[in-house]
């Protein structure tokens, strides 16, 4: 934070301005809160990733195999803070699979295109509220 200060006016009429730049202090502030955002999203759609499994796949019954709740539990966030982005996917062999509709021909499931793109409202919402709470 930068002062300066600077005399208006002369004689009984003069009088001192005092002016701060408060600039470095809100850029971080900001930066603070864009990088709870992109925190708070990546949870968030890991969130929406697995309740499709849930939706889609784990809710199924009479299945030749077995249900784990690997591929659930695999799903994981990754921010890149200074990209300013959030990645998530699964480091299972066969989550890409499941992805797609390639792994045992069951159709595609789209966990994670969908909690990627069908909740753009509330990812925006997060990003406003942690911008209005910085």
């Amino acid at each position: 934070m930068s002062k300066s200060s600077i005399t208006v006016g002369k004689g009984a009429l003069s009088f001192n301005v005092e002016v701060e730049n408060n600039c470095p202090e809100i850029e971080k502030a900001i930066e603070n809160a864009l990088n709870r955002a992109l925190d708070a999203i990546g949870e968030s759609a890991v969130e929406n990733a697995q309740e499709r499994l849930e939706q889609t796949v784990y809710s199924q019954t009479g299945l030749p195999y077995q249900l784990t709740g690997n591929l659930r539990e695999s799903i994981k966030k990754k921010v890149g803070y200074s990209e300013k982005q959030v990645v998530i996917g699964s480091n299972l062999v066969y989550a890409l699979g499941i992805e797609t509709g390639t792994h045992r021909k069951k159709g595609a499931v789209h966990y994670l295109q969908n909690a990627v793109s069908g909740h753009n409202d509330q990812y925006r919402k997060i990003v406003i509220d942690s911008l209005e709470n910085a």
